[in-house]
């Protein structure tokens, strides 16, 4: 039966009357992937202190398997890796952990994806948003309207029947997109005004017409 690479049985942390761990017990087995998940100040960086031997309970068991020294010591290398200080030159732990076990199937790995996918993904949203409104104002501001309105043959136009410069473009853009918060209110009136203008056509004084 494999042997346990690290175990910590009722381990207890405390700096002066601050518990910060309390009664923990944990185990797992070489290649085991494993990550602690809490809120802050439950005493995750003082639990992976005591892994890494940066730290040493003030009671209870906490065991290395001989020989896996090296293994466990990339704990501190990947916590100093994301800018936690594994220097013990104070404590801001304030909730502590009773009776814990932990088990887990995650990895350094599937964090690190998760970082990117995110990130991925708030970059794809500011590209598309960029895109969306450089293609509003390059169409509105030079051929009077968008694909869709100019096939359908019609232009956007100010009260005055001049067009839309860059700026007002801009800004007729962002009218519309509160047009849809207002729960598509802001399209409906359009069927009720007698120039069919939507709020955002009466906020930024502009108007729809047809062209041919």
């Amino acid at each position: 039966m494999p042997e346990f690479i690290y175990q910590m049985r009722a381990v207890r942390k405390a700096h002066g009357d601050k518990v910060i761990l309390d009664d923990v017990t944990l185990s797992f087995l070489p290649g085991a992937k494993i990550g602690v998940v809490g809120p802050n100040g439950t005493g995750k960086s003082t639990l992976l202190k005591l892994m890494a031997g940066v730290e040493q309970p003030s009671n209870g068991e906490a065991r290395l398997m001989p020989g896996a020294g090296d293994k466990i010591k990339r704990i501190a290398e990947v916590l100093t890796q994301y800018g936690l200080d594994m220097r013990v030159e104070g404590h801001t732990d304030d909730v502590p952990i009773h009776n814990a076990q932990f088990a887990s199937n995650w990895d350094l790995s599937t964090a690190r994806a998760m970082a990117v996918g995110f990130g991925a993904m708030g970059m794809y949203i500011v590209l598309s948003f960029g895109l969306q409104i450089a293609y509003e104002v390059y169409f509105v501001s030079t051929k009077g309207g968008t694909l869709g309105k100019l096939a359908l043959g019609l232009k956007i136009i100010r009260a005055d029947g001049s067009m839309l410069n860059a700026g007002q473009a801009v800004g007729r853009y962002f009218a519309y997109v509160l047009s849809g918060f207002t729960f598509m209110i802001g399209f409906i009136i359009a069927g009720f005004d007698p120039e069919k203008r939507a709020l955002h056509d009466r906020i930024c004084d502009t108007r729809v017409i047809y062209s041919r």
